[in-house]
């Protein structure tokens, strides 16, 4: 009999004990008296990695070099792309003159040659009296178109129709336009003249001058200057 409860306790013994620790799945023996001192959870790694041991599928800034960044940040301009400088500052082109049939004070540049202007057609007219009165008769005869042809007189008949003649007044007016024709220029220019005869009397006519010269091509230096190519003058009542 006392065998017999020997073996009956060294049976019972293991049993017991396996009844208090209940082995898991994960080899790791738990029980089930809650006074029992449970082992700690297992800490992440000191190098940042995740308890699981698996890769983080965080996505991570990618790394950027500091010359890149510089290079971004301040990009450099060639300066052959940029456009042309439109500063205020910048000299303009020199100016072309032109015909000024209001002014007559500049006219147009052909080759090195000033076109004549309305202020040249009066000159003109005012030297034609400042010849008769110094008795320049061939001077005031060559302001006369065509050589002094258009006249109608031959320089001794000019001269001889200024005889009785002791001075000659002048009163020019501006004209307005330039009349243009076929390959010539013209210009009316308005005038009142007072002639004082050598008795001491005078006269005064009132009429115009009209001026021509030529614009073709070919035409002389003589035939592009103003020359007089007839004379209207009535006398005064």
């Amino acid at each position: 009999m006392p065998l017999r409860l020997a073996l009956i306790a060294l049976v019972a013994l293991p049993l017991v004990a396996c009844n208090g620790n209940k082995p898991t799945g994960t080899g790791v023996a738990t029980s089930d008296d809650p006074d029992t001192p449970r082992p700690p959870l297992p800490r992440p790694q000191a190098d940042g990695r995740p308890i699981t041991g698996m890769p983080d599928a965080r996505m991570q800034p990618a790394a950027v070099a500091p010359d890149a960044v510089a290079t971004a940040a301040a990009p450099t301009t060639d300066p052959a792309t940029l456009p042309p400088s439109t500063d205020d500052d910048a000299t303009p082109p020199p100016a072309t003159p032109a015909a000024s049939a209001e002014n007559g004070a500049q006219g147009m540049v052909i080759g090195d040659t000033a076109e004549p202007t309305i202020d040249d057609g009066m000159r003109v007219v005012r030297d034609y009296y400042d010849a008769i009165n110094r008795g320049a008769y061939d001077r005031a005869y060559a302001l006369w178109s065509d050589h002094g042809a258009a006249s109608g007189k031959t320089l001794q008949q000019f001269s001889d129709g200024f005889a009785d003649t002791a001075r000659d007044s002048v009163d020019i007016q501006r004209p307005s336009t330039v009349d243009a024709a076929a390959g010539s220029r013209y210009l009316e220019i308005p005038v009142r003249v007072i002639a004082t005869r050598r008795d001491q009397g005078s006269s005064t006519y009132s009429g115009s001058y009209v001026l021509r010269r030529s614009v073709v091509d070919g035409a002389s230096a003589e035939q592009r200057k103003w020359r007089i190519q007839s004379a209207r003058l009535q006398k005064d009542d």
